[in-house]
């Protein structure tokens, strides 16, 4: 996969997860607002066949703390995956749905009891799951563990192929950087450092302030 920028003098490769670094404030600014914004930016990414990238198919997260793993749609994924996962146990989903009615009964009856006119509809399982707070056990102690939660979650959606991590590296030592890296590879996850200053102890490459690209090892 490759990503090519108007100012950059050629395209990047990105293999190895690899950190770019745009120093120039504005600059950052700029590209960070143009990969969020993807499908309306000069930002090119595109696969080995010359293939563009789709905005739906790229993960870009600005704020680590921030970023809610039980969104609304990752949530709708799961609660898919669960009913999928029932018809597999039709045993097990024909008792579910024998109970679901019968709650549904017995609510119905209340209802009928109630001043005012109010109806009720046939309970679903996204709904039941919904209902059983089904989500995902967001326990991490750091923001190292975060960062594998999101590539966990990352790889849980076969649909993305491009994670992109703005300012991460801020908040990691070296060995968390190199750490979160490997865990990438092992995970076969394809992702992009974007970063507003060098990273010391890795490659990267390195937009400076007359807009000049560079590779280099920052020690």
């Amino acid at each position: 996969m490759k990503l090519n920028y108007p100012i950059f003098d050629e395209s990047i490769t990105l293999e190895e997860s690899p950190i770019l670094v745009l120093d120039n404030a504005t600059l950052f600014a700029d590209f960070v607002q143009a990969i969020f914004n993807y499908e309306d930016s000069p930002l090119k990414l595109y696969d080995q066949s010359y293939q563009s990238l789709k905005a739906s198919e790229l993960l870009v997260i600005t704020d680590i703390l921030g970023f809610e793993l039980n969104s609304a749609t990752i949530l709708k994924h799961i609660y898919t995956d669960l009913e999928s996962q029932l018809n597999d146990e039709p045993m097990v989903k024909t008792e579910l749905e024998k109970l679901m009615m019968s709650i549904n009964d017995i609510i119905s009856d209340q209802l009928l009891e109630h001043d005012l006119d109010i109806q009720t509809t046939d309970i679903t399982f996204p709904a039941l799951f919904k209902a059983l707070n089904i989500k995902i056990n967001n326990q991490a102690a750091s923001i190292n563990d975060k960062i594998a939660d999101i590539i966990q979650l990352f790889k849980y959606q076969s649909r993305k192929k491009l994670l992109v991590l703005v300012n991460a590296c801020s908040y990691l030592t070296k060995d968390q950087v190199e750490e979160t890296r490997n865990y990438l590879s092992l995970n076969n996850v394809t992702a992009l450092f974007i970063e507003p200053r060098t990273v010391k102890g890795f490659w990267q490459y390195i937009l400076d302030e007359d807009y000049y690209l560079t590779y280099e090892n920052v020690l």
